[in-house]
């Protein structure tokens, strides 16, 4: 964890470890997100290699990821981004700010990424050859100026949920 507010990231990572195997792997957030559409408010969480990811005191999200950026005044939309390298789509600020929602990794045994909104999938992808063999440590990650963002229950299933 460090201290990032501002235009800096924060975060956690776990100390725990999880593999994909031969059932696939879903990691399940809940967050609550207050967007105003100001500059430097992200909500992230992801899937990483790494017991710690930090660089010249930024925290940062995995190689496996879903985010939800709230835009900003040189941003004029919001965007949601899964995996790596991104496939990107915008939301509706409406849609998630001011309630509780279920944000979805999904890992398939057969090599794709799936990012799920409640129970929408918002898109597929390759996992990279490189990452699937091995396992990976659960990352939430926010910037939040001038709002609240938060990462609520965090569920880690051998399978798939959805």
């Amino acid at each position: 964890m460090n201290n990032g507010d501002f235009n800096h990231g924060s975060g956690v990572v776990s100390n725990a470890r999880f593999g994909v195997g031969e059932e696939g792997l879903s990691l399940e957030v809940e967050g609550f997100m207050e967007f105003t559409g100001g500059e430097w408010q992200a909500w992230e969480l992801g899937l990483t290699l790494e017991r710690f990811l930090a660089t010249s005191g930024e925290f940062t999200i995995g190689p496996i990821q879903l985010g939800m950026d709230g835009g900003g005044p040189a941003q004029a939309r919001a965007i949601w981004a899964c995996g790596t390298p991104p496939a990107i789509g915008e939301f509706d600020l409406d849609r998630v700010n001011d309630d509780w929602h279920v944000y979805s990794l999904q890992l398939r045994p057969d090599g794709q990424l799936e990012c799920w909104l409640d129970n929408e999938l918002l898109a597929r992808a390759p996992i990279p050859g490189i990452l699937r063999a091995n396992s990976f440590a659960v990352v939430l990650r926010g910037q939040m100026e001038g709002t609240n963002l938060y990462h609520g229950r965090v569920v880690v299933t051998r399978g798939l949920r959805r």
